[in-house]
């Protein structure tokens, strides 16, 4: 195996749908709650402000009924655990 693969994968942010840190991002569903909209609403203003570079995603795990994907800061990632 080459190793260097490893590397040039975590530094293009590549990395496998790690456990999703406590106060970490926002979900759709955390989204649509706060404002009080539905789901497919929320997800696209989510994927509107990421087309805009303001957020980025990435698949976490986030639990039994959660939304497995989160939207945060780029510079949040990586996830401080």
């Amino acid at each position: 195996m080459d190793k260097s693969l490893l590397s040039d994968l975590s530094k293009a942010g590549i990395v496998p749908n790690v456990g999703r840190p406590v106060d970490f991002g926002i979900t759709v569903r955390e989204y649509a709650a706060e404002k009080n909209c539905s789901e497919p609403v929320a997800r696209r203003a989510l994927d509107a402000a990421v087309a805009a570079g303001v957020l980025a995603k990435h698949p976490m795990r986030t639990g039994m009924g959660g939304h497995s994907m989160v939207y945060y800061r780029p510079e949040e990632w990586p996830p401080k655990v």
